[in-house]
């Protein structure tokens, strides 16, 4: 009698458990939470946000960017270590205006039309020159056949975790 009690309180905490991390994920993404953000100046598209701050997580999650200029034009047809420098640029500016850097990259998730063994050396250089010495983001690289405007050869989003205090 005594082990189906373990039993009934083992299974108990393990609902209450999941029952907490559902509550938690709902708070976590409530709209009071999230807060629309784009640096002063930059261009900020009616349909999506340019980022999306999550307070209960201390996250930002940076749009997929890609290399423009303030009128819409891709910058550096055809060059591909060009757009991808360009594209951390735009990537750092979010970062340091919502107070965190790439230092605080948790994640990348990077989009490279027609990828082969002569990208990804491309990449590389444009990653390390973006993180320095600093810790490195986990990153996911996908080829693909093309990207929302046709001259742009790479897109790349973020997940960073915000700097203490900087919400």
């Amino acid at each position: 009698m005594r082990s189906h009690y373990k039993i009934v309180s083992i299974a108990t905490c393990a609902t209450l458990l999941v029952i907490a991390a559902i509550r938690f994920s709902t708070a976590a993404d409530s709209e009071e939470n999230l807060v629309r953000f784009a640096p002063e100046g930059m261009d900020s598209p009616p349909h999506f946000a340019v980022a999306v701050i999550n307070k209960a997580t201390d996250t930002i999650h940076v749009s997929g960017r890609m290399a423009r200029d303030s009128e819409g034009k891709i910058i550096g047809k055809g060059d591909l270590l060009t757009q991808a420098r360009e594209v951390y640029a735009g990537i750092d500016r979010v970062l340091v205006a919502a107070g965190t850097s790439p230092a605080n990259v948790i994640h990348q998730r990077v989009f490279i039309v027609g990828m082969d063994e002569k990208t990804l050396p491309v990449l590389k250089q444009a990653m390390m020159e973006f993180y320095g010495d600093g810790p490195k983001a986990a990153s996911t690289t996908v080829g693909v056949e093309t990207l929302l405007f046709p001259d742009a050869l790479i897109e790349i989003d973020v997940t960073a975790a915000l700097a203490t205090g900087s919400r």
